[in-house]
């Protein structure tokens, strides 16, 4: 059986539709005129029904039978009527009527409830008659259906004649439509098949109308001319992408392909068949390709490779090669690929590759760390610095988060900074602390972090590079510390200063009380009170002198006498000391070098500082702890003496101000800030260096350094020599001091011993005295005066008095005076304040060596 033509199929619709729209009109038509036959049916019954009950109204009232049934009777010219039934109020039948042929059992014996309906094939209608409200009875009045049987045969005739009529024009119609439609229709067919057949999309349809037909031919040329331009725009495509398409029917091995293909494989002509094509793909490649090749035709595989091919001129072409199958409508399993030129971007990536390599090698030539990493701050590049500091490849290394080299509060704070640079897209600068995982030895770097952003700014990761300053961070550790020890070196000379001027003044005015108290006492008898008073007077400026000595030491001028000594002997007698003064929980090491170099210093100044240093770490260990003292030979030139305890130790803010004068951590009255500060001038008067170090929990360290023999100074003679009571002979003297106090006593002591006095206020004046041709047996010298002062006035002295002898004082004998001492023949020094006797010695031994 031919399957139907569009045409038929038209006019075959168009008459179902429409004989189906008729059916449906014609059951509407009898179904609204059935129901107008029983409403009119039931509206005629009703008037009757009010109308007779008018008329029985009198008869029911009155009890007039026959007069009811001459009512009833009347129905008779009604036909449709068939019986009738007149209730009085008892509901007991007053009266009837029923049409010939009506039995007369059918007439009901009670009145029906009142109302109407359709049943047994008839109409019922029950009418109550009222009067004035007063109920009288009942009407049952019971109808045929011939009316409403009558009205519909009429509405079928009607309904079946306008049916016939209208499926004739619907025919028609039909027709006609099936000539418009599916004429143009079939035309649109035919060219739709050739274009499919032929690939032609030049073809078109002629538009015969204006109406939807003429708009689905337009809508259909138009697909043909967007078909067409997308078609010569994929053409153009795989043209510019160096990209063809190819088909082969593996039942067939015939091959069709794209223009493109031809190009990308510089030929005018594919082989018709896949084996054709092995001469075209390179040797090295051919095995590849075939391998994957079968595996798309046997087992259903993708194909997805880059190989080269073999062109006919003797170059060498990169193509990316896809194929996969694909089954057809009719059933048949075809071959579909693709062929992408890809020379170009091979080319590419192999400069990328070198260009890649080469910055990895500048990278790896870099002296600091470099790194990437992800927004899950895992490492995703490292250069070998990284690689060496944590002892690992980069293999090992990438792919990896900083928990896995780091730990603790370095770990933390690389996360914390690298959480910045992701979320907040900072860029950092700052010093980071970490430990070598490699060595394990602490490092501190200088790191720089950027944040990595995309094309449209999003944060991708970080970049970061790190230098290893712990060299310079310790360079400048030790420059600071430097820098601190400079700064209190400056305070303790600027206060050593202040000390010196002090103590100058005060030797100057206690050499005029010792001196005339001398002089005093000699007048006075042994036990009286002027005696005791002048002795009191004597011993006080002899006290006095060695407090004076005490702020010298502390000035680093103090002419204390140097002499050769053995510390370890020293610090013997400060653990004798100890033992016998500290509580037993205090234990005392002592490591001394049996081969110690001896020193040249002052004996009483350095038991004061050892015995500083000792108390302080006694007083740092109240519940017991070890008190070390160790010497050794630390090079040809030094020695180092190490004090040190267990305590409490010191943290970084009291370290750095422990040698500042008067700082002290202890209550009120059991410390005066001056403990620390007098051992760092002592060993700096002694030319020695200090070290202190301290951590709390820990304890305290103290290291000096001095050095060895190497400096010798002049003593001086004891304060108590006695006084002598007579000159050898009497001699020329030239007295030159500022201070009026002094210069006065100094003459009146050196008239009292028998010597001619010449005093001056200054060297100016001393030095004008001598060119007037003076020529005295000694010169008195003091080193401290404004003006020339001793330094400047002994040069030009000696310049005119080369033999004369010089007796220079001072009250402080710094380094500068017994250099200027040793510079000149014939001069000795003298230190402030001296007594009598020493004075009578010294001019004794002038006037022996002048005799």
């Amino acid at each position: 059986m031919s399957p139907l033509s569009l045409h038929r199929k038209l006019v075959l619709g168009i008459m179902l539709t429409a004989g189906l729209a008729l059916l449906l009109a014609l059951g509407a038509f009898l179904a609204i005129e059935a129901t107008s036959s029983r409403e009119s049916a039931q509206r005629e019954l009703a008037v009757l029904a009010d109308v007779l009950g008018e008329g029985a109204t009198a008869s029911l009232e009155f009890r007039d039978a026959q007069e009811s049934e001459r009512l009833l009777a009347s129905l008779r010219f009604q036909r449709p009527i068939e019986m009738a039934v007149l209730f009085d109020r008892n509901g007991q039948p007053f009266a009837h009527y029923r049409r010939e042929g009506i039995s007369a059992s059918r007439l009901p014996l009670r009145p029906p409830k009142a109302g109407r309906a359709f049943e047994d094939g008839g109409y019922h209608l029950s009418h109550p008659i009222v009067r004035q409200g007063e109920f009288l009875g009942t009407l049952y009045l019971r109808s045929d259906l011939s009316y409403v049987y009558a009205r519909m045969r009429w509405g079928l005739l009607v309904g079946f004649s306008l049916t016939l009529m209208i499926a004739g024009g619907a025919l028609a119609f039909a027709l006609r439509v099936g000539r418009v439609v599916a004429d143009p229709i079939l035309r649109l067919v035919d060219v739709a098949r050739r274009v499919a057949e032929h690939g032609d999309f030049g073809d078109r349809v002629v538009r015969e109308s204006q109406d939807e037909v003429g708009l689905l031919v337009d809508a259909f040329n138009r697909m043909l001319d967007e078909l067409r331009a997308r078609q010569s725009r994929l053409l153009e495509a795989q043209q510019m992408a160096h990209l063809g398409n190819w088909m082969v029917a593996p039942s067939t091995h015939q091959v069709e392909c794209s223009e493109e293909v031809l190009r990308v494989c510089g030929v005018n002509q594919l082989p018709t068949t896949l084996e054709g094509f092995r001469p075209l793909i390179h040797p090295e490649d051919l095995p590849q390709v075939q391998g994957a090749l079968q595996a798309v035709l046997s087992r259903g595989e993708s194909l997805s490779l880059d190989h080269r091919l073999s062109l006919p001129d003797g170059s060498t072409r990169w193509v990316h090669s896809t194929a996969a199958t694909f089954r057809e409508a009719s059933g048949e399993l075809v071959l579909r690929g693709t062929l992408m030129d890809i020379t170009d971007r091979k080319q590419a990536e192999l400069a990328l590759r070198a260009s890649e390599h080469r910055l990895n090698e500048i990278l790896n030539s870099i002296d600091a760390y470099i790194f990437i990493k992800d927004r899950n701050f895992r490492f995703t590049y490292v250069n070998r610095k990284v690689c060496e500091l944590f002892g690992l490849p980069a293999e090992e290394i990438v792919g990896k988060d900083d928990s896995a080299f780091f730990s603790g509060p370095s770990l933390t704070e690389i996360q914390q900074f690298d959480r910045r640079v992701i979320e907040q897209g900072e860029t950092i600068a700052t010093q980071e602390t970490n430990l070598r995982p490699s060595d394990g030895k602490p490092r501190t770097f200088w790191s720089v972090k950027v944040p990595l952003k995309d094309q449209e700014g999003s944060i991708y990761g970080l970049c970061g590079t790190s230098t290893d300053i712990t060299a310079r961070k310790l360079a400048e550790d030790e420059r600071e510390r430097l820098q601190n020890q400079l700064q209190q070196a400056s305070k303790m000379e600027s206060l050593g200063s202040l000390a010196g001027g002090v103590a100058h003044d005060m030797n100057n005015v206690l050499g005029a009380i010792l001196g005339m108290a001398e002089l005093g006492i000699e007048d006075q008898p042994e036990g009286s009170q002027g005696y005791r008073s002048l002795d009191t007077i004597m011993r006080a400026a002899q006290r006095g002198g060695k407090m004076v000595q005490s702020l010298l030491r502390f000035a680093r001028q103090s002419p204390a006498e140097l002499q050769e000594l053995e510390v370890n002997t020293i610090l013997r007698e400060e653990v004798h000391l100890l033992e016998r003064t500290t509580l037993a929980k205090i234990r005392l090491d002592l490591e001394l070098a049996e081969d110690l170099r001896p020193i040249r210093g002052d004996a009483s100044a350095l038991t004061h500082a050892f015995m500083n240093l000792c108390v302080n770490s006694v007083d740092a260990m109240p519940e017991g702890g070890t008190l070390t003292l160790r010497t050794r030979n630390v090079d040809n030139h030094w020695i180092e003496v190490g004090i040190e305890d267990n305590g409490t130790g010191m943290p970084k803010e009291v370290l750095d101000k422990a040698l500042d004068p008067f700082f002290t951590t202890k209550g009120i009255g059991k410390g005066t800030g001056l403990g620390l500060s007098l051992v760092y001038s002592t060993v700096k008067s002694h030319q020695g260096q200090l070290e202190l170090q301290s951590e709390p929990g820990v304890g305290t360290r103290v290291r000096m350094r001095f050095p060895s023999c190497d400096i010798t100074a002049p003593t001086e003679a004891a304060l108590e020599d006695p006084l002598p009571t007579c000159a050898q002979r009497a001699l020329q003297v030239l007295l030159v001091d500022d201070d009026d106090i002094l210069r006065g006593a100094l003459t009146a002591i050196c008239k009292k011993l028998g010597h001619s006095v010449t005093a001056v206020s200054s060297g100016e004046e001393a030095l004008a005295v001598l060119e007037t041709g003076a020529e005295p047996d000694w010169v008195l010298l003091d080193m401290n005066m404004p003006g020339l002062g001793g330094a400047g006035t002994l040069p030009r002295l000696r310049a005119i008095c080369p033999h004369v002898p010089v007796l220079l004082v001072t009250g402080r004998a710094d380094q500068a005076a017994i250099d200027l001492v040793g510079s000149h023949q014939g001069v000795t020094l003298l230190a402030k304040p001296f007594s009598i006797g020493t004075l009578q010695q010294h001019l004794d031994s002038l006037g022996g060596a002048i005799s």
